[in-house]
Order: C-alpha cells, then structure tokens, then sequence
C-alpha cells in the first residue's frame, strides 16, 4: 500500500466475502491465503480514503496487488475545557474522537490543540475526572481550523478511589487465588515482552484496540496497570497488586472471580443518570470463558449485566452507563459491580483495574458552545441527498448526492435493526452530483431480504436518510 510513493504502515485489509483480513507492516505490504474465486479486498486505514479491489484467486499460484491510498486533507481542532459554574479553565481534560486515534489534552489554561486531524464528521467526548462527560457530532472541513468549546459540570458523586468511600472488595461467592483478589491500591504495573501489533475495528475511522492474543502469549506493552487515571495520580482499585518488578503471572487472578462493588448510589431525582469510570482489562486466554462483567443494580441483590469484556483492552478504557437503559426506576441505592474472572480451563494472566467513578445527571448538562467556520455560501445548503427511485425498489435503486464543495462522503444502507448492511460510498468525493446505487446485496454478496432500509449519508457537515422499500 502506498501514498504518494511510501508505504502505508498498519492499513487493514479485510476480504468481504471471507473475512479474512491482515495488516500492512513497515514495507507496506501483506501477505494473504485466500481462498480461491474472485475476491473483494476492502484496504482502509485511518485518514485515508478506503480502496475496494477486485482479485481473482486461482489455487496454487500467488497474485500480486498493488494499492494506492489517497490521504484525506488534514486541518487543526482547538477549544478550550471550562468548568460550567464559573468559566475557569480545566486542565487534563481529554477531548477524543469515537472510534478514531485523534485525542488532546487540555493545559493549564483550559486549552488544547489537536494537529493533523483528517477531516470528517467526528463524535467528539469531552472527559475530565470529577465532571460530567459531554459528546456532540462535529464536521471537520478541508482549508478550516475547527474550534470546539466544552462547559463541563461537576458530578453529583464521585470518587478517585484515593480514600476509602465504602466499597466491597469481596461476595460470598469469590473462588480466586487470594493474591489476584480485588484491593485499593496505588498500582504496580507489569508489562509483557512479546511483540504483536495492535487490532482495529471495523470501522471507516477505526481505532487501535488491543485484540485478544494468542492462547497462552502475552502481548507487548502493558498487562497491569501502573498508574491510575486521576490528575495527579494516586490510588485505583486492582485485581492483585504485587511488588514493583513482578512477573506478569504473580498477583493476577487466578483459578475463578473477584468481585468489586461501589456503595449506594443515589440517583433520586436525576432526569438522566449516568455513571462513567475508567476500567482496564488484559487476558491472554481468548475462547475461553475469562472476562470482566460489569453489573447494574438497584437494590444490591438483583444484577442487570451492563458490559461483558472478552476482548484484551490493556489501557485505562472511560466508560458510560445511562442507568435508564438498565433500571426502569433507580433511586437511592444504585450500585455497579465489576467481576474479573480467570475460569478458562487452563491457568492464564488476568488483570483488570476500575477508577475515576461519577454519577451525574445528563439532562443537566449545559449546552457545548461550537466556533462554526465561515461559510461563505452559508444561505445555500452544502449538500442534498435525493430520494431513492424506484420506491419501493424489486431491483436496483438509484439516488443521488449533490454538494457544493469536494470533501469525504460516507453512504451506507442499514436495515431496520440498525445493522449496516451495504456500503455505497466511502471517500472523498467532487464536487457536483455523485450518482449512487445500490442493487440489494449485503456486504457479502447475498440477496437481502425484502424489507424497510435507511439510507445514511454523510457529507459537508450533514446527514441525511432516506427510507428504502426492498421487494424480492
């Protein structure tokens, strides 16, 4: 894979029709066993346009495939992190993009700068520990610096984890080795050896993540924290906490569950609760049944499962819990438990971490303040996506895209489920009219059935759907 003549370094790329898929290295290059037929070969990397390729696969012979990826424009995000009580400046509040590697941190002064940002339409998080998270969906334009401001409210509770707030560090029902079990702590990491480079999801603007190694390795980098999330650092809660320079096989969890509870959370009230914290987890037995299960309850007896984490996510990982999604009535006694588990039939390295708990209300947020860049042509609208025709549709349907500007496009077809299903679009497209069609397959060649469709668009700073009737 190449860009203006050098290699692209960590592009994905995926067989839609088998899903097999591998990764560039230094020189740029992969090397695939596919299987044989005609191949579709989706290459896609972060700030870059995604290439499809045709490949034909005849058994016993190797095919050679060159590609070459053309970068999205690049331009600056900047803001300011405010608190919302006064408009002083927050430092060491992070600003990052879902689903993308593009992240800053804000100074002393409130302020941050992220450089190089490709542009998109991104979904923005502002967090900073002891406050209220904030998202909003923002456009990043080609030639424009794009300004986003945050006003962060503190939360209703929290707690960095550096005294003693009440927590249970045990249940009745813990079977783990006594040296891996659940402790507050100020943490003692332990890093593994071996080199493996880092997953992505699947996704246009996807970012590194940590995938579960192989049986029985343990990935390069971090497998136990060794510092926790709050400003200044301190104190978190850990599976095992052994002496500086432990083995990464001491003092994790082993041979069954460990379990962490928060006190009583009072949520009376509260239009929107909501509960973010920063967790960690590292296995390296994926297949089998070790995993982090993060829990919900509203009296401390019956437990509604939030998340299930299998994959090996070896970083301190923010995330949010809308209590309204769990429990139809929370009140004064809302609790989180968080269950690290080594229960696979062979003997592996577990360790999991949680910090930096809140609960807020999110209806109380206030409303994020956004520099919009001019736009000259600010009465006319940018883009315009026209209805499907035919509609309802036996066979191919066909629409249109028009915008004023060059810029990336995003068109994807969704089924009722809200599952993405076909991709029409994916790149920087002219200026003009972009004929689009789509003739009802799925991603993987197949017939989809006859049903609603939506199809999304992203363009100039907008979305748009329009409803699509399949017939069969």
């Amino acid at each position: 894979m190449l860009s203006g003549g050098s290699p692209v370094i960590g592009a994905d790329v995926i067989s839609e029709s088998t899903a097999d898929s591998s990764r560039t290295g230094i020189s740029g290059a992969v090397r695939m066993a596919l299987t044989p037929g005609s191949r579709i070969l989706d290459v896609k990397k972060f700030g870059y346009s995604t290439k499809s390729v045709s490949v034909s696969v005849v058994k016993g012979s190797e095919v050679t495939v060159d590609v070459i990826l053309a970068p999205y424009p690049i331009t600056v995000l900047s803001g300011v992190v405010r608190r919302a009580a006064d408009q002083a400046p927050l430092a060491v509040g992070t600003v990052e993009a879902e689903d993308t590697p593009v992240h800053g941190t804000s100074t002393g002064f409130g302020s941050y700068s992220i450089p190089q940002v490709p542009v998109g339409i991104y979904h923005l998080t502002c967090y900073r520990a002891g406050y209220g998270t904030q998202d909003r969906w923002t456009p990043v334009e080609p030639g424009v610096a794009r300004s986003v401001n945050w006003s962060l409210l503190p939360a209703a509770w929290y707690d960095s984890c550096d005294i003693d707030r009440g927590w249970s560090l045990s249940d009745p029902s813990d079977n783990a080795g006594l040296t891996g079990r659940w402790t507050r702590a100020i943490p003692n990491g332990t890093s593994g050896l071996a080199a493996r480079l880092p997953a992505r999801r699947d996704s246009p603007h996807a970012a590194a993540q940590h995938p579960e190694p192989t049986e029985g390795e343990v990935t390069a980098g971090p497998v136990a924290p060794g510092t926790d999330t709050t400003p200044g650092g301190g104190f978190c809660f850990v599976t095992g906490n052994g002496p500086t320079g432990a083995g990464v096989a001491d003092y994790d969890v082993d041979g069954g569950k460990t379990t962490l509870k928060t006190p009583p959370l009072n949520t009376t009230g509260m239009g929107d609760p909501t509960i973010t914290f920063q967790r960690w987890w590292h296995s390296n037995t994926p297949g089998e049944p070790d995993s982090m299960l993060i829990d919900i309850s509203n009296d401390g007896t019956t437990w509604i499962n939030v998340r299930s984490i299998r994959d090996s996510h070896p970083h301190w990982h923010l995330e949010t819990v809308r209590v309204k999604d769990y429990l139809a009535s929370p009140g004064s006694a809302v609790r989180m438990r968080f269950v690290a588990q080594d229960q696979g039939p062979t003997e592996g390295i577990v360790e999991a971490g949680v910090d930096d708990l809140a609960l807020f209300d999110a209806a109380l947020l206030p409303v994020t303040v956004e520099t919009e860049p001019v736009d000259p042509a600010a009465d006319a609208p940018r883009a315009r996506l026209d209805a499907p025709r035919p509609n309802p549709a036996a066979g191919t349907a066909s629409l249109a895209l028009r915008t004023v500007a060059a810029g990336p496009v995003r068109v994807f077809v969704y089924d009722v489920a809200g599952r993405r299903i076909a991709t029409l679009f994916d790149g920087v497209a002219p200026a003009g009219t972009l004929d689009l069609r789509w003739d009802g397959r799925n991603g993987s060649g197949g017939s989809a059935s006859s049903g609603i469709y939506w199809i999304r668009a992203e363009a100039a700073g907008s979305s748009f759907t329009r409803r699509l009737v399949r017939l069969r």
